[in-house]
């Protein structure tokens, strides 16, 4: 059964190098001239983020290369990273739930800027719990390309997805979300 993991990872990373940047094309295309996602670039988002994470848990579960030996220090950092990960993204949902849903993923409108509970430290609390996730979980089993891939993934929610869904966020909510903008990181 390991073997046939390993195999699905090189396939997997092909995948990724040639069909993402069509994905992320159409994303950034449709932040660029309409500020949001049309219905195929919510797919194409959906996609994008299934396909990355489908081989990071791949990359991480059989790894090829590994960065050091098995010692405990691996396992608790990661447990920490996915208990922090946790944490934060179920204070965001309870967070994001009490108010309208705002993305541009769910065309669902907001009336108001999120700025309590993690909102107050950060513009993006959910990726930063999600990408903690990752990387406690990829700990664990020291996976070098699991890391590399959660790195680049990422980088391209940095410079393509949130400064998308921050400009789709300016033209929905205007000067309060300027002004949250301001006050607030984008990360941390």
């Amino acid at each position: 059964m390991r073997i046939f993991g390993e195999m699905w990872i090189p396939l997997l990373i092909g995948l990724l190098i040639v069909v993402c940047p069509f994905l992320l094309i159409k994303i950034y295309s449709d932040y660029k001239t309409k500020a949001e996602l049309s219905k195929l670039g919510v797919v194409f988002a959906y996609i994008f983020l299934s396909l990355f994470c489908m081989t990071i848990i791949n990359a991480t579960l059989h790894p090829i290369w590994v960065f050091a030996p098995d010692n405990i220090l691996c396992k608790i950092f990661g447990y920490i990273f996915m208990l922090t990960g946790l944490i934060i993204i179920a204070e965001a949902l309870v967070e994001f739930r009490s108010f309208k849903k705002v993305t541009s993923l769910t065309y669902l409108k907001a009336d108001k800027v999120i700025t309590t509970g993690v909102y107050r430290f950060s513009r993006n609390p959910q990726y930063i719990a999600w990408h903690l996730l990752l990387i406690g979980f990829s700990l664990p089993y020291r996976s070098v390309i699991a890391l590399i891939l959660i790195l680049i993934h990422f980088m391209i929610i940095g410079l393509i997805i949130v400064p998308g869904e921050e400009k789709y966020l300016e033209k929905l909510l205007g000067d309060e979300y300027v002004q949250y903008k301001k006050r607030v990181r984008r990360w941390l």
